[in-house]
This record gives structure tokens, C-alpha cells and sequence, in this order.
């Protein structure tokens, strides 16, 4: 399984509860993109730049094992961006709907 843990709350006998997901590991595909990070990139202006939405960060993190707790990445990292995030973002669709 990759660390990212994606919490997902909901409420429970009146008080806020947090579900934790593991996501399994994001294969690798040919396909996939490579880039450097500069100092000021985000997970989450990558995500835009790459899939058109910036809701997707978490797959870029998930695929590189990065944003735990921020969306603020090092300057001069390697990050793969994953080519095949369908089955991904459907999973994540499911799992915030059942809340």
C-alpha cells in the first residue's frame, strides 16, 4: 500500500468522525509524466496544470508519497505525474459520497 492516508469525515452520534483510506500503489504507465519542482510549487497547481482541476493533487502526492499534511512541495524534486487517474478519481467520488 502507498503511506498517502486521504481522511474522509462524516458525522457519527452528533460528533465529527475521520476515516482513513490507504490507496494502493499508483503503477507506473509509459505515459506518465516527469517534471522538477521549482520553490513555490503546490500539489495542487500541478494537479491544474497537468489534469485541468486542482482537486487531483492527491494523486500526484499519492503517486510520489508527498503532501502529508500540505499541498507545498521542495524546489527540486522529481515528481511522476500519473497518465491513468480514472479508477483513481472514481474510487476517491465513492468513497466521499458514502461519507
Amino acid at each position: 500500500m502507498n503511506r498517502g492516508q486521504f481522511t474522509n469525515k462524516h458525522i457519527k452520534d452528533g460528533k465529527m468522525r475521520y476515516n482513513q483510506t490507504l490507496l494502493s500503489t499508483i503503477p507506473k504507465n509509459p505515459n506518465d509524466i516527469y517534471v522538477i519542482t521549482v520553490v513555490g510549487d503546490r500539489l495542487d497547481l500541478i494537479s491544474n496544470t497537468y489534469y485541468g482541476s486542482p482537486n487531483f493533487w492527491w494523486i500526484i502526492a499519492a503517486a510520489n508519497n508527498v503532501g502529508l499534511g500540505t499541498t507545498a512541495v521542495a524546489g527540486g524534486i522529481q515528481l511522476r505525474i500519473p497518465a491513468e487517474t480514472g479508477a483513481l478519481a472514481t474510487l476517491m467520488e465513492r468513497l466521499q459520497q458514502r461519507g
